[in-house]
C-alpha cells in the first residue's frame, strides 16, 4: 500500500491508495470489500474506528503474507453468515419438497422421488452450494460454519419432505368435491 488514508469526515473512513507491488497480490475488489465490511458507518459506530482500522490492517497483513495474496477479504462477517444460512434453508426446503413430489401413492404416504429431486437440483444446488457454502469456503478455513449450514440444509430438507403430505394432500371430501364438478 502506498498510503492508507483514514478520513473521519466521510461516512466510510477508508480510502486506499494501492501501489503496483501490492496490486499484484491484492486486487481492487479486495480493498472494496474491506471498505464495505469494516468501513461502513454501522460497523464503525458499533465497533469503533480503532477496531475497524485494526481489522482492516489485519486482513491486509494476512493476505500480504500469503504467497498468492487474496482475491477477497478473509473472514466471515455475521451478516454474510446469516445470508448463507438463509439460502441453505431455502435450498433445503426446495430439495425436500422436490424429493416428495409426484411419487406418493393414493394412501398419501411420502415417497422419495429422485427424478424430481434431480429436476430441481439446479435451483436447490445453487442456493445451497453457491450461496450457502461457497462464500464460507472462500473466506475461512473454519469448518464450523460449513457444518452448521449443511445441518440446516439437511434439517430443512427433512422437514419439508415430511410436511408435504400435510400441506399438499387433499382429504377424501375434497376429492369427492372435485369429482362431482
Amino acid at each position: 500500500i502506498t498510503a492508507g488514508i483514514v478520513d473521519v469526515r466521510n461516512s466510510n473512513p477508508f480510502d486506499f491508495l494501492i501501489g503496483q507491488n501490492v496490486r499484484s497480490k491484492l486486487p481492487q475488489r479486495f480493498f472494496n470489500e474491506l471498505k464495505s465490511r469494516y468501513g461502513n458507518q454501522f460497523y464503525v459506530r458499533e465497533e469503533g474506528e480503532d477496531v475497524a482500522i485494526g481489522k482492516a490492517m489485519e486482513a491486509i497483513e494476512t493476505c500480504l503474507r500469503r504467497p498468492n495474496g487474496c482475491s477477497i477479504a478473509p473472514g466471515l462477517s455475521n451478516d454474510l453468515w446469516t445470508y448463507t444460512i438463509a439460502t441453505s434453508v431455502v435450498g433445503g426446503l426446495i430439495a425436500g419438497i422436490a424429493a416428495n413430489n409426484g411419487s406418493r401413492s393414493s394412501s398419501n404416504e411420502p415417497g422419495f422421488s429422485l427424478r424430481w429431486t434431480l429436476i430441481y437440483s439446479p435451483l436447490w444446488g445453487i442456493l445451497f452450494g453457491a450461496f450457502g457454502l461457497e462464500p464460507i469456503l472462500r473466506r475461512t478455513s473454519d469448518l464450523v460454519p460449513v457444518a452448521a449450514n449443511t445441518c440446516v440444509f439437511l434439517a430443512a430438507s427433512v422437514a419439508a419432505y415430511l410436511s408435504v403430505p400435510f400441506l399438499f394432500t387433499r382429504t377424501p371430501e375434497q376429492e369427492s368435491d372435485l369429482d362431482s364438478r
